[in-house]
């Protein structure tokens, strides 16, 4: 698979500052990279599209969903979720193996 053109590689330091991405011309930490994609985005994006996506983060925002979420460096509960097979993967059964990365998607927008 080939990479894409101005990512030549990534380099993890120990935390999300000292994250680097190096690029054509320059040095990148994560949330400036993560900014300027948005704003790319965002400069080509239809208003309505935006309107939506503002409106929905407000929103989001304003429910309290982010007092419930498991905040970096705490233990995630256990909990066992069918993956893409629909087989069930247990999270106790993953951490017995060693240290993992949860990542989840959404599926079918």
């Amino acid at each position: 698979m080939a990479r894409a053109p101005a990512l030549a590689r990534a380099e993890a330091g120990q935390d999300s500052q000292s994250f680097r991405i190096r690029e054509k011309g320059g040095n990148m930490s994560l949330p400036e990279k993560l900014a300027a994609l948005k704003a790319g985005f965002e400069a080509q994006a239809p208003a309505e599209t935006l309107e939506i996506i503002h409106r929905v983060t407000e929103e989001l925002k304003g429910s309290g969903i982010m007092e419930k979420v498991v905040k970096v460096g705490e233990k995630a509960p256990d909990f066992c979720l069918p993956n893409q097979d629909r087989e069930p993967v247990h999270l106790a059964a993953l951490l017995a193996r060693g240290p993992l990365v949860l990542s989840f998607y959404r599926g079918k927008w």
